[in-house]
């Protein structure tokens, strides 16, 4: 076995305070999805289970595996630790809708004595509506981001064991927070229309795509102590920052660009309904309800329990072609015909730069405009104008000039109308 391998098993940190700490979250939160499962399957399948087991596995991963050994060698390897602890390991705990789950799992007596009280505090609920809004889930995200990278809190994170634990569990909260408008799970209730959330993942991602630009196209060393460490791997200090902002970049941009197209063909299909939040029933309303709910301690988990979604209100969208003279300058073929034109133009532009302009990607169209503008636009442009943004599409010109040449056998795709 060669040296680096036995580098590499030997980096594995059996914490014994993380693990516990990770088991008894687990036993916990299985311990109440059974009682729950049992009197709601199809409220609590097993799914839940497996997204909540996969988040503590990954959170487990990143700070014991040798990425978290590695990550003071190698750059990449603490993106990779980051992207875990920001990225994957919560939206997979909120699927798992952890609130009722842990929430049952206590001690009946604590639950009732101790926590309950506390969950129907008034004062509580206000500070947790403002703290879960949009705006300020996506500010603290933000600034967690930008505040641990900038250099001096960086490199404090990597001298110091216990600043590093800190700059973990910032990472994690904030990111917490942050997935926590898009999930939307138990006690949440959507502060902005659905069609908010793919912009507020594009904002997101725009923030990660300037600090991975920043890594990959930097002509010098960023994080001093990377200098001074022992290469592995026939790494250099400054390849190994460019291959970290490409981490950063390509599989960080797409945590963030697949649920927003998802989330936007939810939205833009035929048989979306807006639907409104339902209302948690009074107070009062909790004495209806069964001893067994009403001795769990909590008025808020029983009285949810309760609550019935309302019906769908199905709401009708705005026709911009029913507007006098709009309509109808959109209607006409050299409308049409000249915005595919100048799609068609601006897609030259961008090949030839990426040819023949200069090698460098940050001054070429086809280094910027695809990777950083393009992908954000294309989301936006489908959720504010998907109609007309599929009838600038420039490769309608080539069907039509298909059909033209008599090539009619072939199934060209048809443009929205």
């Amino acid at each position: 076995m060669s040296s680096t391998s036995q580098a590499i098993l030997s980096s594995w940190s059996l914490d014994p305070k993380i693990a516990l700490g990770v088991l008894a979250t687990l036993i916990l939160y299985l311990r109440g999805w059974l009682v729950l499962h049992r009197t709601s399957p199809t409220r609590f399948p097993a799914w839940r289970t497996f997204a909540f087991a996969g988040g503590l596995g990954v959170i487990w991963l990143a700070i014991a595996s040798p990425l978290d050994a590695f990550s003071g060698l190698l750059l990449s390897a603490h993106m990779v630790q980051h992207l875990l602890l920001m990225s994957v390991a919560p939206p997979l705990i909120l699927l798992g809708a952890p609130f009722l789950p842990l929430l049952r799992g206590l001690p009946r007596k604590f639950a009732r004595d101790a926590v309950g009280p506390f969950l129907i505090w008034p004062a509580l609920r206000r500070a947790g509506n403002t703290i879960t809004h949009p705006l300020s889930c996506w500010i603290v995200m933000a600034l967690t981001l930008c505040a641990w990278h900038v250099p001096a809190a960086f490199d404090l994170a990597l001298r110091s064991p216990g600043w590093h634990k800190v700059e973990h569990a910032c990472f994690l909260g904030a990111s917490l927070l942050f997935w926590w408008p898009v999930v939307r799970p138990f006690p949440s209730r959507p502060q902005w229309p659905l069609w908010s959330v793919p912009v507020y993942l594009l904002a997101g991602d725009l923030l990660n795509t300037a600090l991975s630009a920043i890594l990959t196209f930097s002509d010098h060393v960023l994080y001093p102590p990377y200098l001074v460490v022992p290469r592995i791997f026939g790494t250099t200090a400054l390849g190994d920052q460019s291959c970290a902002g490409v981490i950063m970049w390509v599989p960080g941009s797409l945590v963030f660009l697949i649920p927003a197209a998802l989330i936007a063909i939810q939205y833009l299909s035929p048989g979306h309904l807006l639907v409104r939040p339902q209302r948690v029933p009074s107070k009062s309303n909790s004495r209806s309800l069964p001893l067994a709910e009403r001795n769990t301690g909590t008025a808020f988990v029983a009285l949810v329990r309760q609550s019935k979604p309302r019906p769908a209100v199905a709401k009708r969208g705005f026709d911009l072609l029913s507007v006098p003279m709009v309509g109808a300058f959109l209607r006409a073929q050299s409308t049409r015909r000249s915005m595919q034109a100048v799609m068609f133009i601006l897609a030259i532009a961008v090949i030839v730069d990426g040819l023949f302009g200069p090698q460098v990607s940050s001054m070429n169209l086809a280094g910027v405009l695809p990777w950083t503008y393009w992908r954000g636009f294309v989301v936006i442009a489908l959720l504010a104008a998907g109609n007309i943004f599929c009838m600038a599409c420039p490769f309608m010109l080539f069907r039509d000039l298909g059909r033209r040449l008599g090539l009619r056998k072939h199934s060209w795709p048809q443009a929205l109308r």
